[in-house]
């Protein structure tokens, strides 16, 4: 296995991206420009009339015969006056990676001192503004009392400035002048005040999303076999290179599989810095990148290139996160020293060894001056890469706790409906019918005995199957009623019947009584 060795460049390796970058932001803030004449910025509308508590916006117009690739500008006016409610960048600009000067502290201070000092915007190579007129900026006021307000565009290393968007000349700066305007603020009386035309500022970039880690890879349901490693009793990272350089840290990490886990980019200069850049290799087959974040020195630097979720996705198919850079405007920088430039999170897919490789070229690795008189000016650099075992002898994986099961919810009794019992045939609804002598009773239908108290019955009559029959045919309302007569006729019938039984009987009483008294009444007058 090839180990991860020293790499150094000299100073003709700055990294192209890093180093554009920093040349178009401090072209802005060097004086005597070169190249093209007759380029201007200038404020639209140049003379406006608004009325008190209007709020109206002006707009920065560039005007270039090249393509520019940076501007800026710095705006004066009367905040007795006038106060500035927001700034924007113009919709040629609207997609430079590079916009300072216009947060909401900047425009609070404005507010207080009347300057609203170099707001800038740039593109990073080759990106450019086509030549001709442009809006840089849209600034949005408020009348707050009324007068004359001038607004102005002076002219110098911080202020305003054009940068040459020619693959060539590619941030440097050019020559320009500069045409500011006014505002008539009136108090009513007298004509109107002309209207200010409406203009609808550029849409406002997107915030860069937010590095989403990647979901970790469902583990396969059969583990395939792990290569066999030879273990290593003991790894020493390389000393560290004389002068400038990056490497990883820690030098040598063994992991479990599926592990995830951390490296940091480590910068170790002798002096400023005021951008970084980095390329990272790695085999893919056992790692994949999760996250790339600024390291803590970098954290408000503003151009961070190079580590989003699509440079993150080409990173792990190819094995090379490519390019990612951090650079400050100035007077920005990194103190000397060791600092952190980038966090990389890995994931471990598969087991092996893979390289940690920081190769030094033109567009891989490599620092920026941060001293003044040599801002952006690249540094010379060596680098240490690192390596990482995974499935190291020795290493166990932390064990995931296993999740309590889930109560098994209680099946419900199924609700049992007894079907009312069937009329008997030829009877009336709730009356029994007798039964049929000429029908013998089936074993069936004996009635069971009963158990004795107190004791349960050991067996459970086995359901019965209810054949489905067609029902017989209905009878009409004709039919009903003559059964009905027919029934209340034998009921009367029975009654009269029963009457005429206890007459008999009371006929037979009497004579049973008044015989024998007459017999002896008349056996008594002999």
């Amino acid at each position: 296995m090839k180990r991860a060795t020293h790499n150094s460049k000299s100073g003709s390796a700055l990294p192209a991206l890093c180093v554009s970058t920093l040349l178009a932001i401090s072209a802005l803030f060097v004086p005597a420009p070169t190249s093209a004449a007759g380029d201007t910025l200038r404020i639209e509308p140049a003379s406006a009339a608004v009325a008190k508590d209007a709020t109206f916006p002006v707009r920065v117009v560039q005007n270039a015969e090249v393509p520019t690739s940076g501007a800026q500008a710095t705006v004066t006016f009367d905040p007795a006056l006038l106060q500035i409610t927001s700034v924007s960048r113009g919709t040629p600009y609207a997609d430079a990676p590079v916009f300072t000067g216009a947060a909401a502290a900047a425009i609070t201070a404005a507010n207080t001192s009347g300057k609203l000092a170099g707001v800038a915007a740039a593109f990073l190579p080759p990106d450019a503004v086509p030549a001709g007129d442009r809006d840089f900026l849209v600034i949005e006021f408020k009348a707050i009392a009324c007068g004359q307000a001038d607004l102005g565009l002076p002219v110098g290393p911080v202020d305003a400035g054009l940068l040459d968007g020619r693959a060539a000349t590619y941030g440097d700066p050019l020559a320009i002048t500069a045409i500011g305007g006014s505002v008539t603020i009136s108090c009513g009386g007298g004509s109107s005040p002309s209207p200010v035309p409406t203009i609808t500022p550029a849409p406002s970039p997107s915030p860069a999303p937010t590095i989403t880690p990647a979901p970790s890879p469902s583990p396969a349901p059969t583990a395939t076999p792990a290569p066999t490693i030879t273990p290593r009793p003991s790894v020493t990272a390389p000393p560290l290179p004389a002068g400038n350089s990056l490497r990883i840290e820690p030098y040598y990490s063994g992991l479990a599989n599926n592990a995830t886990f951390g490296v940091r980019v480590v910068q170790k200069a002798d002096l400023p810095t005021s951008g970084a850049q980095a390329t990272i290799t790695f085999d893919p087959a056992i790692l994949q990148v999760v996250s790339v974040a600024k390291g803590t020195a970098y954290a408000a630097a503003p151009v961070f290139v190079a580590a989003g979720p699509a440079a993150i996705a080409t990173a792990n198919t190819s094995g090379r996160l490519a390019g990612v850079a951090a650079a400050f405007l100035p007077p920005g920088s990194v103190p000397a020293g060791q600092v952190d430039f980038l966090v990389i999170e890995f994931q471990v897919i598969a087991c092996g060894e893979s390289e940690l490789g920081l190769p030094v070229g033109p567009s891989d690795a490599g620092l920026l001056d941060g001293r003044s008189a040599t801002f952006g000016n690249p540094i010379s650099v060596a680098t240490v890469g690192g390596l990482v075992t995974a499935c190291a002898p020795g290493v166990t994986p932390s064990p995931q706790p296993t999740p309590s099961p889930k109560p098994t919810p209680s099946p419900k009794p199924p609700r049992v409906v007894t079907p009312p019992p069937p009329p008997p045939a030829g009877g009336v609804a709730g009356e029994t019918a007798a039964p049929d002598p000429s029908e013998e009773p089936t074993p069936d239908s004996a009635t069971p005995e009963p158990s004795p108290a107190g004791t349960l019955s050991t067996t459970s009559p086995a359901p019965a199957l209810v054949a489905a029959t067609s029902p017989g045919p209905t009878p009409n309302s004709r039919e009903i009623a003559v059964r009905n007569v027919a029934m209340v006729g034998l009921g009367v019938a029975g009654v009269v019947a029963g009457l005429l039984i206890l007459l008999a009987m009371a006929t037979a009483l009497l004579t049973a009584v008044v015989v024998p008294i007459v017999v002896v009444r008349r056996r008594g007058g002999r």
